[in-house]
């Protein structure tokens, strides 16, 4: 599932991307660094619990800057340095968005029975 991050990651200076589901569990990661980090859910949970209801959100840090887009089952977290230009990671996201939900959704209806 890491391949729907393959156009993310090929953005200059964008070192990692993160989707978390509403009940805190990474469902798919992708990173540009080697080693890939070591993450606690459970951290980022509660970090995403304090950002609220908001959209979008875009974190500046010393290192590295973190923008967070909220989709209708869990949370998009794009790690990146400050080169990194920021339309284009908004860009990719809107392409992204559709694909998460689409791997994600329970299916309805006679669709369940007819999968690919």
């Amino acid at each position: 599932m890491k391949e729907i991050f393959n156009d993310i990651l090929g953005i200059n200076d964008v070192q990692g991307a993160i989707f978390i589901d509403d009940n805190s569990e990474i469902k798919i990661e992708g990173y540009n660094t080697i080693p890939a980090p070591q993450l606690n859910p459970m951290d980022l949970s509660a970090f995403i619990n304090t950002i609220g209801a908001n959209e979008e959100t875009e974190i500046h840090f010393d290192k590295l800057r973190l923008y967070i887009r909220k989709i209708e089952n869990g949370h998009l977290l794009i790690m990146t340095g400050f080169d990194t230009q920021m339309a284009m990671v908004r860009l990719n996201c809107d392409v992204l968005v559709p694909l998460i939900k689409a791997q994600f959704e329970k299916p309805t209806g006679f669709g369940r029975f007819f999968k690919k």
